[in-house]
């Protein structure tokens, strides 16, 4: 998903769909769900599944903290990864959810693709 390049004579541009978005959806098709990463994708949990306890030893001020900073440094999905443990256990902590519009504003400054302009823009509306 991070590799792929298409040669010039098959490229037609990603106004509406992405190369990345392809390969992503090709490979969980034909792999499937099971990536061997870890034993608990066999269980029917999902990673949030232990959000609550990162928030309870870390804090949701410590969490957002190294949201912002991987925010100010530029990785604008790092810090949604981040700011979503702190917004989606706690929905009206305000600093995460200045780092989740934030953060989606900076995707959205880069983004030339249809959908995920659109995508974007929903969520800068659901948070704001």
């Amino acid at each position: 998903m991070r590799e792929i390049t298409l040669p010039p004579e098959l490229e037609v541009g990603e106004g509406y769909g992405m190369v990345r978005w392809d390969v992503r959806a090709i490979w969980e098709n034909y792999a499937g769900w099971f990536h061997h990463r870890s034993t608990s994708e066999l269980y029917p949990v999902a990673p949030s599944h232990v959000w609550t306890d990162l928030l309870e030893l870390a804090g949701p001020d410590a969490i957002v903290g190294r949201a912002r900073k991987a925010l100010g440094e530029g990785d604008a999905v790092r810090a949604i990864s981040l700011a979503e443990i702190v917004h989606d256990t706690e929905p009206h902590h305000e600093g995460a959810r200045h780092v989740l519009v934030a953060a989606h504003e900076q995707l959205l400054a880069a983004s030339t693709n249809f959908w995920e302009t659109a995508w974007l823009r929903k969520q800068i509306a659901d948070l704001s």
